[in-house]
């Protein structure tokens, strides 16, 4: 087997275990599991996008953790993240994540919510 597909599967393994591990974070950090987002504590106050380059954890203390998480690796030391909110807002927002850093917000799109 060649050193790429070793590398790629150890990548891929990881992954997994990383999400079944549901609380575990790929950034070294924990994720602690907040039920409602900040802002419910303020009903009236407008709810604001995350403006680009934000950083993740600025986020997570905003908005509380999203509903689901989905990774796209990319070559070299980056991947992709699509953080997937639902109610009482529907955003999906594209995380740029570089090994070493802190993951910052790329984009931030309204998504129509699901049927019932």
């Amino acid at each position: 087997m060649s050193s790429r597909r070793s590398v790629a599967l150890a990548a891929l393994g990881w992954f997994v275990f990383a999400q079944s591990m549901g609380s575990a974070s790929l950034h070294g950090e924990p994720t602690p599991r907040s039920p409602q987002p900040v802002v419910a504590d303020r009903p009236n106050a407008p709810i604001e996008k995350p403006a680009p380059d934000t950083s993740a954890a600025e986020v997570v203390k905003r908005l509380g953790q999203p509903k689901r998480i989905s990774r796209q690796i990319l070559a070299g030391r980056r991947s992709v993240e699509q953080w997937v909110y639902e109610e009482p807002f529907f955003w999906r927002i594209e995380m740029k994540c570089v090994r070493g850093q802190e993951p910052q917000v790329l984009t931030v799109q309204t998504i129509r919510p699901g049927k019932p």
